[in-house]
């Protein structure tokens, strides 16, 4: 009988023992255990932590007091992460994402072990650093839901093995990969051409593959390097654009206000000339000049009268025009009169050769020929001193033999 109740003595002493080791380690316990964790048989799946979460008033108030929401518990930023209670940290894929790391449970396994006691919505629980919340020295890692914020910055985990909370203190998130266009600057190479560099800055494992220019005209170039040359075709003002190609852990396309420039096209000089053909003042490009066609002696286009030697005619042309076909025109307006018979008073006048065929002249010279020429005297008269001496004694020889007769006839 002595036997018997040693062994059964034994029995309990051993179940015990078991219990005890289970109680104070529930995350290498093999059953649930709702009198240590928070969740009795834990959430080892996503699954779980959902059907736990959604059927526990309970769960949620403890969750919620550790910030872990309904969209953090349906996956929201969540991530599989480690809990080491070797050295107080989370980690996450490799990065220690938290350190001081803390967790609570249902009751407290040994005195003194429990940092302090906290009441969640009319319950008590034990807090614990995670080293001292698990016993068993050869296992003090378990797998755990952890999420952090879109930085990566450490938010809060549960345990997978016994849904208890964790709560710590957030290591600085790494700097991620950053692309940048800093800045697009244009060079002048000549009136309508441009050289476009563009600085960009790729940094924490970020990298650049290509740049992708829009030049405003209606035209671009794509994957191209950071310095590209451009033509336009016509004057105006042009906004061009340029766009990073890189990789920032996935492919992007990153530009700014920076990376933005306007440039601005003038017409194509010009020239005012003289048209040597038309002898008209006309405007060119000054590359388009040729001298046989143009003058830049404007007064070369200036109008001037000449007389058309064939035509006989006064004309206005330029004097280019002149200059070109002298043996057409002649400076001297007489070159265009002729010499004709005005007819209303039969005298020689020179005229314009196109007036020549009015009615009030006749190129028949002989019209102005008077048809009885008037006769030449025999004798001019005198007009000397004898010749008054002579007449004045012929006539008092007169007037003597006049009286005489008189005086003869009174005394017959």
């Amino acid at each position: 009988m002595t036997n018997v109740k040693k062994i059964a003595m034994g029995v309990v002493i051993g179940a015990a023992l078991i219990g005890t080791f289970w109680l104070v380690n529930p995350s290498k316990a093999q059953h649930c255990d709702q009198r240590v964790n928070i969740v009795a048989c834990g959430t080892k799946t996503h699954a779980e932590l959902i059907n736990t979460y959604k059927s526990s008033s309970e769960i949620q108030a403890v969750y919620s007091h550790y910030g872990i929401t309904a969209s953090m518990v349906n996956g929201a930023n969540m991530q599989e992460g480690i809990v080491d209670g070797n050295n107080d940290t989370v980690t996450v894929n490799g990065r220690v994402v938290a350190t001081n790391s803390k967790t609570i449970q249902r009751n407290t396994h040994r005195p003194g072990a429990a940092e302090g006691k906290v009441a969640i919505a009319g319950r008590s629980y034990y807090t614990f650093s995670t080293g001292k919340s698990f016993i068993d020295p050869q296992q003090k890692r378990f797998k755990a839901f952890v999420w952090t914020d879109a930085s990566g910055k450490f938010v809060a985990a549960i345990i997978k093995a016994c849904g208890n909370p964790v709560w710590a203190t957030p290591t600085p998130p790494p700097a991620k990969p950053s692309l940048s266009c800093d800045l697009l600057q244009a060079a002048t190479v000549s009136r309508n051409s441009f050289k476009f560099t563009t600085k960009a800055t790729a940094q924490n494992g970020a990298t650049i593959k290509s740049y992708n220019y829009n030049f405003g005209d209606g035209t671009s170039a794509n994957g191209v390097g950071a310095t590209v040359d451009h033509t336009y075709t016509k004057p105006g003002t042009y906004t061009v654009t340029v766009a990073v190609n890189g990789v920032e852990g996935a492919a992007v396309q990153k530009t700014s206000e920076s990376c933005k420039v306007t440039v601005t096209v003038e017409p194509e000089p010009t020239d005012q000339v003289c048209d040597l053909k038309t002898g008209a003042i006309v405007t060119i490009k000054k590359n388009e000049f040729d001298e046989k066609k143009y003058s830049r002696k404007l007064e070369d286009c200036k109008n001037i009268r000449v007389c058309e030697v064939s035509s006989g005619k006064i004309v206005t042309i330029s004097k280019s025009k002149y200059t070109q076909e002298k043996s057409k025109y002649s400076e001297n307006e007489e070159d265009c009169k002729v010499e004709v018979c005005r007819i209303s008073d039969k005298s020689k006048v020179r005229i314009y050769r196109e007036q020549a065929n009015s009615s009030d002249y006749t190129t028949d010279m002989s019209k102005c020929q008077d048809a009885t020429p008037p006769a030449a005297p025999s004798e001019l008269p005198r007009t000397g001193a004898s010749d008054v001496i002579l007449s004045a004694l012929g006539l008092g020889s007169l007037t003597a033999a006049g009286v005489a007769y008189v005086i003869s006839r009174r005394r017959a």
